[in-house]
């Protein structure tokens, strides 16, 4: 009993079996293979221990890549479901390389009735969206630039002629080249000079004069992007703020963390980590959202990387974060249908220039949706002989 911490008088332990000593670790001196997993219990009772397994039935969807270009227009399937708690487990499968360009989502967000496609009626479009996964807008570690010209003519630039191979005027004799503004060391969307313009690879550059380059296959995978939008809204407010100026200083969300998350782009999304440092593809994700009042709660839970017929997997990182509405809204509307929406898409850059081209692939989104989950046959409660064998990481949560 030495071992088990005490919380108002009441000590509660599992003996857990486990090659690797993980979260709170009690007992370390049984040669490696005893954990003595406790949970502290409060005046209201014990909470319980879980253990979550991968489902054993899923649905795919898919899509088919040649030539560079992606057969997205049938890639995009939803389901209605029943809130406020909705739970979902999602497998990307690579068929081929990692790439940017190749996007896969998974959320949930409202349609109204006679909304017969999620695209039509989403968070861009006035709804409540709730991306638990977008796995395209962050993770860019490895970018570059090039002077190129390549929007210097155009109604953006709207510059009176190109001077030399690489340069802009304005005006007669003038000449701007390359990095004129000085926008290339900007780190923040919304500190820069108005100048400068952010790109869609998470950096600044002067946008009649650059461009940004990166190979799309050679990036960090190992973070996600979420995003929430409460009634057509995230990031900045009022509506329409842009990104490159603090504008009225409100915000639609403030986060709460208490995992690797980090809010980007002036919190027009948050970036997730998988918490192991091993990539998002080819291993079970449990998604967990849960709508509350003013304050949606977002969970991960990364199973071991594997093939998607490994059912021995178990759950190696866990990540939480929480956006609660600064003006006080509720997010959830029990009268309005929610709807899980799983896609995958083609992203072709606005202001970067990919060096490879998309190698032909047929990725696959693998989805279950979790029908209710306060009764769930993947989540299992922790305790017994069953579970001493069977399992090798309990998880409290």
């Amino acid at each position: 009993l030495e071992l088990a911490q005490v919380f108002r008088g009441r000590i509660v332990c599992f003996l857990v079996l486990s090659p690797i000593v993980q979260y709170r670790v009690m007992a370390s001196n049984f040669g490696g293979r005893l954990l003595a997993l406790c949970l502290v219990s409060s005046a209201r009772g014990t909470a319980p221990a879980y253990w979550y397994s991968v489902p054993d039935h899923f649905q795919t969807v898919d899509m088919e890549c040649k030539g560079g270009k992606c057969d997205f227009d049938k890639s995009n399937v939803h389901h209605k479901a029943s809130g406020p708690k909705f739970a979902a487990n999602v497998y990307f499968e690579l068929d081929g390389a990692y790439d940017k360009r190749v996007i896969y989502t998974s959320y949930v967000q409202t349609m109204k009735e006679g909304c017969d496609d999620p695209r039509d009626c989403d968070g861009l479009k006035g709804a409540n969206e709730f991306d638990m996964i977008e796995t395209g807008f962050v993770g860019y570690n490895k970018t570059w630039f090039i002077n190129d010209n390549k929007r210097c003519l155009t109604h953006f630039c709207n510059a009176q002629s190109t001077c030399g191979s690489n340069g802009c005027s304005w005006a007669p004799g003038s000449c701007r080249v390359g990095d004129y503004n000085g926008c290339n060391s900007q780190t923040a969307s919304d500190q820069m000079p108005p100048a400068c313009t952010w790109t869609d690879v998470q950096n600044a550059f002067s946008m009649c004069t650059q461009s940004a380059q990166l190979d799309p296959r050679n990036q960090d995978f190992t973070v996600l992007s979420a995003n929430g939008y409460l009634h057509g809204e995230t990031g900045p407010t009022p509506k329409g703020c842009p990104a490159t100026a603090p504008c009225s200083g409100n915000f639609v969300w403030d986060m709460d963390t208490a995992s690797a998350v980090a809010p980007v782009n002036n919190r027009r999304s948050y970036s997730v980590q998988t918490g192991d440092k091993k990539s998002w593809g080819n291993r079970w994700i449990r998604l967990e959202l849960e709508l509350n009042d003013t304050t949606v709660h977002y969970t991960y839970r990364f199973f071991q990387p594997g093939p998607i017929s490994d059912k021995s997997a178990t759950v190696t990182s866990v990540q939480k974060f929480s956006l609660t509405s600064v003006e006080g809204k509720p997010v959830f509307d029990a009268k309005i249908p929610h709807y899980w929406v799983f896609s995958l898409w083609q992203y072709d850059f606005e202001f970067a220039v990919p060096t490879t081209q998309l190698l032909d692939q047929k990725p696959r989104l693998h989805y279950q949706i979790v029908k209710d989950p306060e009764d769930d046959p993947t989540k299992h409660v922790s305790g017994g002989e069953a579970d001493v064998k069977s399992k090798a990481e309990v998880l409290p949560v």
